[in-house]
């Protein structure tokens, strides 16, 4: 029964290991016996790479092949046969038709992680992409393209290179491609928003600003600016695009109490305010706008600070004299508000927010006079028999204040 040449291989003994097998006296004995076998097969060919592949791996061998033409201490003939190989490795790809993307698979490039950046396969494949962009000019692909697939999209290879720019080894050559990124994006015209979606930061307002490919995209949206002066963009304008404002502001909020992200957190909600201002929105425009109007809007709402905070921005900012409790009076209308206010005090984690507030509330009260006695028929508009329980302890409540505030 005829063996195959990759029987053979093994019965010769070239070793485990392929680089160990292109030192072997051995390989000519290989070399013999494919030649011998394809005698009369002029269809049916084997070849010495093709060989050394099923046996040790595409990948495995395309790593040898770069090593042993380059070291120092290989031979003159080892450094002939590592090229020669080479050449037929890239046409033994061609001649069955292999993508870019099956070469990228085939040398397990994906396996390696950022590291493939230094790896000496990735030799191989621009080898490879330039010897197939020859044969198939209409099809002409690059080292970006490639790698964008091979890794999974966009997202996936930002964050490779994000990680590889830490790297020594493999900050050049991922500085690069990130460059070339930018560049592509430029060139066809996208949106930030859509960028934006590329990398995946569409996924979760909460975890954009701990994103790594955030760095990336915040130099898009620089060049983005820089060649549209009449289209200027910004990261929070992005986010709201694509998120909504009130959901964006929670964001902020959350971010703010985080170390890691309170810096560029404060950036961000600078910005929201700006970009609020400039559209001339209110206190109470704000208040709709984070869709505070909601029962439970102690309890659930992160965006109460948001709304003090741009309250104390405009009043900065324009000389204003407005006060949260105005807006919310305002907001929720004034015996709502007060209700509110006294049910958030029986919870622990709302007690000294809801106290603050109905302070300030019953402040107000005090400077328009309004007397405990006739409280239920001024503000509820209500009989006191007809009075809920919590409308009498807010009654209960402020006629306590204004004992304590009396002259």
């Amino acid at each position: 029964m005829n063996q195959t040449p990759v029987d053979v291989s093994k019965k010769l003994e070239l070793g485990n290991y392929i680089e160990s097998a292109l030192r072997s006296p051995q390989l000519g004995v290989l070399g013999k016996y494919i030649a011998m076998t394809n005698k009369g097969k002029p269809g049916e060919t084997a070849s010495m790479i093709e060989t050394l592949s099923a046996r040790y791996g595409d990948d495995a061998v395309a790593k040898a092949l770069v090593s042993a033409g380059r070291r120092e201490d290989s031979s003159l003939e080892l450094m002939a046969l590592a090229q020669q190989l080479q050449s037929q490795q890239l046409y033994a790809w061609l001649d069955s038709d292999k993508s870019v993307g099956d070469v990228f698979k085939l040398l397990k490039l994906k396996n390696d992680g950022y590291e493939a950046l230094t790896s000496r396969k990735m030799l191989v494949l621009d080898d490879y992409i330039a010897k197939f962009n020859h044969h198939y000019p209409e099809h002409q692909t690059s080292l970006l393209e490639a790698l964008t697939k091979g890794f999974g999209g966009e997202s996936n290879l930002v964050s490779l290179l994000n990680t590889a720019k830490q790297d020594t080894r493999t900050m050049v050559k991922a500085r690069g491609l990130e460059a070339g990124m930018l560049k592509q994006w430029q060139d066809e015209s996208l949106e930030p928003a859509n960028v934006m979606k590329l990398l995946h930061l569409d996924q979760s307002v909460t975890s954009v600003l701990t994103n790594i490919n955030l760095r990336t995209f915040l130099k898009y949206l620089k060049k983005f600016n820089g060649n549209n002066p009449t289209k200027q963009e910004t990261l929070v304008g992005v986010m709201a695009s694509i998120y909504g404002e009130a959901n964006v502001a929670k964001a902020i909020v959350s971010a703010l109490r985080a170390g890691d992200t309170n810096g560029v957190a404060a950036k961000l909600e600078l910005q929201q305010f700006k970009g609020w201002m400039a559209r001339h929105l209110s206190g109470e425009d704000v208040f709709r706008l984070l869709k505070i109007r909601n029962d439970d809007f102690f309890r659930h709402s992160r965006n109460l600070p948001t709304l003090d905070n741009y309250i104390q921005f405009i009043n900065r900012e324009k000389g204003a004299d407005e006060t949260l409790i105005g807006v919310l009076t305002r907001g929720f209308g004034e015996s709502r508000l007060a209700e509110l206010l006294m049910g958030a005090k029986s919870n622990p984690l709302l007690e000294n927010t809801a106290i603050k507030l109905q302070n300030a509330q019953f402040s107000e009260w005090s400077g328009k006079h309004l007397a405990p006695a006739k409280f239920f028929t001024d503000i509820f508009k209500v009989e006191e028999a007809k009075a809920s329980a919590t409308q009498k302890e807010v009654v209960k409540g402020f006629a306590a204040y204004a004992n304590n505030h009396s002259a």
